[in-house]
């Protein structure tokens, strides 16, 4: 098997298929209530996993177009 077989391969088997909207929506809330939760009983040890959720929610909110002042009020009480 040369290389351009095995990059073939790996791209073949590696192929992601695309989100539907109501996937993404239903992660991006499950994002932000689990980032509310957390940020209810956050200590210094979970600082760094806070931060990954609210980096993931902020991610998702911009593949679904929210703006600034929607994604504050969803990741607030």
């Amino acid at each position: 098997m040369n290389t351009q077989e095995v990059v073939a391969r790996h791209y073949k088997e590696n192929i992601e298929r695309m989100r539907s909207q109501a996937e993404i929506t239903a992660k991006y809330r499950l994002a932000c209530q689990n980032y509310k939760n957390l940020k209810q009983t956050c200590t210094d040890k979970e600082r760094e996993q806070l931060i990954m959720l609210y980096a993931e929610a902020k991610a998702l909110s911009w593949v679904l177009g929210k703006n600034e002042n929607t994604f504050s009020r969803d990741t607030n009480f």
